[in-house]
């Protein structure tokens, strides 16, 4: 009797095991799709041209070291690859062509590193220079007679100017005026023009201060004694208001 009721007990606990099998089975299918990163924005970086240069990056205004790249099509159309070779101002300030190398032969340095030479020639306080994450001649200041740029022949040569031609009048249409990756985005829009006075010479509130209380406080003069103090309808006679310091 022991031994039966022992089976009994061994069976019921073995079709209860194979009742959870299925259960435990989804739990850790369910487990493994939890902790598998499914969010699109941590698989985003997957979708770049190379890790370090984000979708967004590309044709938005401002050349990237990280995507002028073959593989990210040399950061679309923010690093000047589509630009000509034509400028107007005699000291070349609007050069956005794309010579490379100094007068001497020497290769520049991308504007937008600090090796060799360590520069403030930056997008950041030259934002409509034409600079960035190329090494094309440029003349940021405007200070130089015509387009330079820092070598990578360190330690002999920091800077050297670049032959670029001569300044000719552009066509309006020329890449080298319209494509500037600081000058493409829209300009801001104007500044709203006050609201006029109302005729009872209380200025209007604009919808947007509607409804918000506005508290005034009196105008308080303080004169020597003898001035008069006036505002537009309303005499004041000094010596009422007047404050004297003791004799």
């Amino acid at each position: 009797g022991q031994r039966r009721s022992l089976r009994h007990e061994t069976e019921a606990k073995s079709r209860m095991l194979l009742s959870l099998a299925p259960a435990a089975v989804v739990s850790a299918a369910d487990t493994a799709a939890a902790v598998t990163p499914t969010d699109p924005r941590q698989l985003q970086w997957e979708d770049n041209c190379v890790y370090n240069c984000p979708n967004e990056w590309i044709d938005d205004g401002a050349c990237d070291l990280e995507c002028n790249i073959e593989a990210c099509h040399w950061d679309g159309r923010d690093c000047f690859h589509d630009a000509s070779e034509c400028f107007e101002q005699p000291n070349g300030a609007d050069y956005r062509g794309k010579v490379d190398h100094t007068k001497s032969g020497r290769t520049c340095q991308a504007w937008a590193e600090q090796m060799p030479w360590h520069h403030t020639m930056t997008v950041f306080d030259y934002p409509d220079a034409g600079l960035g994450g190329h090494n094309y001649c440029r003349n940021p200041t405007g200070r130089e007679t015509g387009p330079w740029c820092y070598t990578t022949d360190y330690p002999e040569v920091e800077w050297e100017e670049c032959d670029v031609g001569q300044p000719e009048k552009c066509d309006a249409s020329e890449p080298s005026l319209l494509s500037s990756a600081q000058t493409r985005a829209d300009p801001p829009p104007p500044s709203p023009s006050p609201p006029p006075p109302s005729p009872d010479g209380i200025a209007s509130v604009p919808p947007s201060m509607q409804g918000v209380k506005v508290m005034g406080a009196p105008l308080v003069a303080v004169a020597a004694p003898g001035v008069a103090v006036a505002a537009p309808g309303l005499a004041v006679a000094a010596p009422a208001l007047a404050v004297a310091a003791p004799a």
